[in-house]
């Protein structure tokens, strides 16, 4: 039976034997509160798409607030209404490559073809450059800005590599869409910029630059 869920109830909460149990709220259709046996507790929203029902969890508690938790599960529920399936995007988030990944894959794919100095020049750009400021970032998410500040800060130290476009190739993909051509190696981005944003295009193969 739904209860009104408060941090009262929250803090009560016993945890089962095995597993975990769930309350539900009677405010917030779907918005519930979760219990493990281990006792971890977290807020959850069911809703249903397509006919299937799906079950996403907002965030642990008392990290979260249960004010905070209901008020999040009313946007959730308002992003279904119009047809979004917030745990569909938020899987599709977490496989979004990063910077970091996309110089993995170009580490192991592309680098060893390069010869050996220009490949002691990639990893050290990266290495002090790139991945301390990027690594993390998701290509898509990558702005001309960060492009701009790259080429500054590379260009202060290796300026022969700034001048070739060297961070703008790799880091041109800023987009759901980006991809990795692999023959060349370079990024691109096959689709338009959001409005308000320059596009960066890739300036030389990925080869020494993300």
């Amino acid at each position: 039976m739904a209860e009104k869920i408060t941090d009262l109830l929250v803090r009560g909460m016993k945890s089962p034997a095995a597993g975990n149990r769930i309350v539900y709220d009677s405010e917030v259709r779907g918005f519930g509160v979760r219990i493990t046996a281990a006792g971890a507790r977290a807020f959850v929203l069911n809703y249903r798409v397509d006919g299937a029902e799906r079950r996403l969890t907002i965030g642990a508690y008392p990290d979260w607030s249960v004010a905070a938790a209901r008020e999040q599960a009313k946007a959730l529920k308002r992003e279904v209404d119009r047809g979004s399936d917030p745990l569909a995007r938020r899987k599709e988030d977490r496989a979004a490559p990063t910077v970091g990944d996309l110089w993995r894959r170009y580490e192991a794919e592309h680098l060893p073809r390069k010869a050996p100095r220009a490949q002691a020049d990639d990893r050290a750009m990266f290495r002090a450059l790139i991945l301390p400021a990027l690594g993390r970032t998701k290509v898509r998410d990558v702005t001309a800005d960060d492009v701009d500040a790259l080429h500054r800060d590379i260009g202060r130290t290796r300026p022969h590599q700034a001048a070739a476009g060297a961070p703008g190739a790799a880091l041109g993909a800023r987009h759901r869409n980006a991809q990795v051509d692999g023959a060349a190696g370079a990024v691109g981005s096959p689709v338009s910029q959001p409005q308000g944003r320059r596009e960066v295009r890739p300036r030389a193969p990925l080869g020494g630059h993300l």
